[in-house]
């Protein structure tokens, strides 16, 4: 007679326990690296936002014949006013959430308006060495919770710099006028020469 081995009691308590702590794990590992994943996705969000915000501040303050900090009542810095010519200005407006707004006018057209979305960061600008440089710097965000203290964001101060008109150094004043220089002259020929060797 065929005996038929199965499971005893105990093997399938064991077995349920180590399911009963394994899948827990599991689903809690899963949880982490989609918290992971979703974070790693927004700071390359914010890298490439800082990135075209740094790319298009410097080149718009290279370009720049002046700049002028605005500020609200309070101090706290709230835009900055490039001028790039006596009709064109660009002005970025720092605005709550982290918001930067870049509006371009020639005169009272407004040419063009972006806005940057730098998350968890306040920034401020600033101007240095007479005026010179002009500086956007981003700072965290300080959070403050029900009753409890002020915490920030793990965020590092990032400093963006740039000087105030540099690629305008290399331009000709409107009033110079050029004198080109005169043509070099032409060797004569032998006939000219009075047909000396």
């Amino acid at each position: 007679m065929r005996s038929h081995r199965g499971f005893t009691l105990v093997e399938l308590i064991v077995a349920m326990s180590i399911f009963a702590v394994i899948l827990p794990l599991s689903g809690w590992m899963i949880y982490v690296l989609l918290r992971a994943q979703t974070a790693s996705a927004d700071s390359l969000v914010d890298a490439m936002a800082l990135s075209r915000f740094a790319r298009g501040f410097r080149s718009d303050v290279h370009v720049a014949q002046a700049a002028k900090i605005e500020t609200n009542p309070l101090g706290a810095h709230e835009r900055v006013v490039l001028e790039l010519d006596p009709l064109r200005t660009v002005t970025y407006a720092v605005h709550n959430a982290g918001v930067i707004v870049r509006t371009a006018k020639s005169g009272e057209k407004v040419e063009r308006r972006e806005e940057f979305w730098l998350a968890g960061t306040q920034t401020r600008f600033e101007t240095e060495a007479e005026a010179a440089t002009l500086s956007a710097v981003h700072s965290p965000r300080t959070f403050t919770s029900s009753g409890g203290p002020a915490t920030t964001a793990t965020i590092p101060i990032i400093r963006i710099e740039a000087v105030i008109g540099r690629d305008r150094r290399l331009e000709r004043p409107a009033t110079a006028t050029s004198v080109e220089p005169p043509p070099p002259a032409l060797p004569r020929s032998p006939r000219e020469r009075g047909n000396r060797p």
